[in-house]
Formats: C-alpha cells, structure tokens, sequence
C-alpha cells in the first residue's frame, strides 16, 4: 500500500498552514524595525539612512526588560511580545530586542 508518501504531503501541507498561520498572527513588524533603526542610529550619532533593517522576527520574551535587564532594574515577569531585530550599519549586523509596539528597545551584548 502507497500511504507513507501520503502520509508525508499531509504532513507538509499541515506544517505549511501552521508556518501560514504564524505569519499572518501578526502585523507586519515595520514599526518595531523602525523604531529599533532610529534607536541605533540616535546611539551611534549617524544618519538613519546608513542603518538597514536586515531581518525583523516576531519573538515572546520572559519580562518586561525584554530578556536583557540593566544592572539593579526591576522587571515585570510577564511574557511580552515583540521583535528581533538585525540591522546592519558599518558592515556588521546588531541585534536588538523591541517590545510589539517598539517602545521599548535593548541592544543585544
């Protein structure tokens, strides 16, 4: 009986759906990119038109410090959501964390 290459198309076209699902959850992360290519390049002292979003990934962090608490700072243990964002500039990539809205950014060490 043929059922195992059946079995396999069920199984990428069930996988292909979730991947579909996932993307369209959320709106697209253009805000949080922008706001995380102002942070950068206000930090930077450069032009924001040298930094380029490479990759914008929708993420859940553990806190409110989006996973990447400053030393003695309180953060509130809730899952937040956001992104991750790679941006190159000078030909390096950095990456930095947002909350959904992009009010929130930290810089990866």
């Amino acid at each position: 009986m043929q059922r195992e290459p059946f079995i396999i198309a069920l199984g990428v076209l069930i996988f292909a759906g979730l991947v579909f699902a996932i993307v369209l959850r959320r709106d697209p992360p253009l805000p949080a990119a922008a706001a995380a290519r102002a942070f950068a390049a206000e930090r930077l002292n450069m032009e924001e038109g040298k930094v380029t979003v490479i990759s914008a990934v929708w993420r859940e962090w553990p806190n409110t410090c989006l996973g990447l608490p400053l030393e003695e700072e309180m953060c509130a243990e809730v899952i937040t959501p956001g992104y991750e964002v790679t941006l190159q500039f000078e030909e390096q990539e950095h990456v930095y964390r947002t909350n959904e809205d992009g009010s929130v950014i930290r810089q990866e060490r």
